[in-house]
């Protein structure tokens, strides 16, 4: 899934749009509106140009569509399920709401729908759990499915080496036993690699390698696996052993072969001819077998001391639904079943433990009432030069949609890669997981430092980052001139973060379903940043201060709406932290945090401000130099509390502002509180 730009002079839009956000300039204002095409019963709605829809309606007669019209599409996707098919015969197909404010109508239309519909609940509704804020690490782009115990071990230990300790391990594809041909799931039980691994009576191999990652310092391991069991789906003696004794194994039941909707294959012709489609794909319809599926995976996983899952394959099968009641349908059945396995075998009470992959349709997505984590995009592809700029355009409009119902992740990346800095500061504005996929000893060490504590804890922003107003309707991939500003918040600080990038160039083609270069040099552009583009400070009186981070320059601001100009060539990227001024008294004053880390603003957890004593304190995490900008030089800096609290040297540049002190390591301390005093 990923944004698609419209202009007045080109108003098509793409065959099956989820989600379309209009403006419309006004006078004195602007006016938003969202459409939101839905899932309901056994059909699911979607959004095209009336020039790509088949003229004819359920009768077969011709009838005409206009062009410049946007036609709503409604499918169930088996051609066995029809309007006539269903006892209720009106369905709840769009949904659209109009304000000011596109980022409130979005949250409230979501609510609504969320409201209506019953089938999910929207992200703030739900626990996020730990994993979120801790540093992890993936096998996947790593060693792919020749992933083994020892190198799942060389990878872990790699990353401590480099200072930067994960505390969550994703074991990717390659860790299942799998048909000869490697698409289909025969056992529950891990592969010979993994099931063999110092393996002993009271634990199998899976196990004992959870046991050695958990005295690295991991605090949880996850398995990666596909919502039917692997590519194509279950083998039949594995289906077998899901039956009851008493009924017998049908035959239908050991290889479905779909009868693709004519809508899908004009979205996804190559499905026609993809290894399912050919061979067929290993899965169970009913509600009892599907149920047992799960409960043999995930308690299988558990037993080994796994704690959490990597769903994937998620959209590809509600894609093989036709004849088997249609995709709606399908998926309905499997997120329904896997949603309760996981939160019976993942979760603590903390959240549960479960990334959605592979799962944009909403035939997945309108299902989700307990799973707070989804992927964001398409895969981090290393090798491929030109999706890099496209992955991070992708991940940020995505997250509009998607932030609404999960957490988006932004995905996995490679440190030690010449887009590594790129992807860095994306996700540190991402506010999602932060995780590499680095080989064993490929890592740069400085930009990792930047991202994660030496603790292996993480400063993530507080919501999801999104491309800034400015940005919303502006097509930063094609149109030469513009960058691409994604903002956040941190809200235990009141220190917001735009990210500046220049990821023009390239663009996803809709037409060939593959990323097209539109410019091979393309030239510098220009980011206005503003306090303003935090949307939590957009009318707010005062003045603001602003660090750069790639210029390590600090800048005031006047107002909310006064702009700093960042030029910025092709790839380069900056983050700019913002904090609103406070005065106390005469003396003003602005926090902004450990200037090392990207998201300088993440490592305060709290503040207080005692106007009668003139002192600030701050409780903040980790080390390195803290940057605050004050007016006047103070007359004390202290870290710790009541007795314990030691003096600390400081740097006070009277010019411009800048009060730096440096928070040294301290061992098993993850809170300390600074405490900046003012002489009267």
């Amino acid at each position: 899934m990923g944004p698609s730009f419209q202009t007045h002079q080109n108003r098509c839009i793409p065959i099956e749009t989820q989600f379309l956000l209009a403006e419309q300039k006004q006078a004195q204002s602007t006016l938003y509106t969202l459409i939101l095409p839905l899932v309901d019963e056994k059909f699911r709605s979607s959004l095209q140009s009336g020039k790509d829809t088949l003229r004819k309606n359920i009768y077969g007669k011709k009838k005409d569509i206009k062009k410049e019209s946007i036609v709503c599409h409604i499918d169930s996707f088996d051609e066995d399920v029809h309007f006539g098919s269903i006892e209720e015969k009106v369905i709840r197909a769009v949904y659209i709401i109009a304000g000011l404010d596109p980022f409130q109508i979005i949250k409230q239309g979501f609510r609504e729908v969320a409201d209506e519909l019953k089938t999910f609940e929207t992200l703030d509704r739900k626990q996020l759990p730990p994993i979120v804020d801790e540093f992890a690490w993936c096998t996947w782009d790593a060693f792919y499915s020749d992933v083994t115990p020892e190198g799942v071990l060389d990878g872990v230990n790699s990353l401590i080496k480099a200072g930067v300790p994960p505390k969550t391990v994703i074991i990717d594809d390659g860790w299942q036993t799998v048909t000869p041909l490697k698409q289909k799931l025969s056992s529950f039980e891990p592969n010979d690699k993994f099931g063999s691994f110092e393996a002993h009576k009271e634990v199998n191999g899976l196990g004992a390698l959870v046991t050695k990652l958990k005295s690295l310092g991991v605090n949880q391991v996850m398995c990666w696996h596909a919502l039917h069991g692997y590519w194509r789906g279950m083998y039949p003696e594995l289906v077998s052993s899901l039956t009851p004794k008493e009924t017998p194994l049908l035959p239908e039941h050991k290889d479905h072969m779909p009868n693709h909707a004519e809508h899908l294959l004009r979205l996804e012709p190559v499905v026609a001819w993809d290894s399912v489609s050919l061979f067929g794909c290993g899965i169970v319809t009913e509600q009892d077998r599907i149920d047992a599926f799960y409960d043999g995976l995930h308690s299988t996983l558990v037993r080994s001391g796994v704690q959490g899952v990597k769903i994937d394959v998620q959209s590809g099968l509600a894609s093989v639904g036709g004849g088997v009641g249609g995709g709606p349908q399908l998926a309905k059945l499997y997120v329904d079943a896997m949603e309760r396995s996981v939160q019976n075998h993942f979760s603590t009470g903390e959240g549960i433990s479960c990334i959605n992959c592979m799962s944009h349709s909403t035939e997945n997505l309108y299902q989700y009432k307990k799973t707070s984590l989804i992927r964001a995009s398409d895969d981090f592809y290393p090798d491929h030069e030109y999706s890099h700029t496209v992955h991070i355009i992708n991940v940020a409009y995505n997250s509009l949609f998607l932030r609404e119902i999960c957490l988006p992740d932004w995905d996995m990346f490679h440190s030690k890669h010449p887009s590594g800095y790129l992807h860095g500061a994306a996700r540190a504005v991402s506010g999602g997981m932060i995780y590499v996929s680095d080989k064993p000893g490929h890592h740069d060490a400085a930009l990792l430092s930047k991202l994660v504590l030496k603790d292996g804890s993480i400063l993530r922003a507080s919501q999801s980052g999104v491309p800034t107003r400015d940005c919303l309707f502006t097509d930063v991939g094609r149109d030469g001139v513009s960058a691409l500003k994604i903002w956040n918040i941190n809200d235990n600080s009141n220190v917001g973060i735009v990210a500046a990038f220049n990821v023009q160039g390239v663009q996803w083609s809709f037409d060939n379903r593959q990323n097209v270069v539109n410019n091979e040099s393309p030239r510098q552009v220009h980011a206005a940043v503003r306090a303003e583009d935090v949307e939590k400070f957009r009318g707010m009186e005062g003045r603001f201060v602003a660090y750069s981070h790639r210029s390590q320059s600090l800048t005031l601001l006047d107002t909310c709406a006064a702009e700093i100009d960042i030029p910025l060539k092709h790839r380069e990227w900056e983050l700019v932290s913002i904090s609103p001024m406070y005065e106390l008294k005469k003396i003003l004053f602005s926090p902004i945090g450990l200037v090392d880390m990207f998201n300088s603003g993440g490592a305060i957890t709290s503040m207080e401000i005692d106007q009668s004593l003139l002192r600030v304190e701050l409780q903040c995490r980790g080390s390195g130099r803290f940057l605050v900008y004050s007016s006047d030089p103070p007359s004390k800096v202290t870290l710790g509390e009541n007795r314990s609290a030691k003096s600390l040297p400081f740097q006070f540049n009277p010019e411009s502002g800048e009060l730096c002190v440096t928070l040294d390591d301290e061992v098993n301390v993850t809170h300390r509180m600074l405490v900046i005093q003012w002489s009267r």
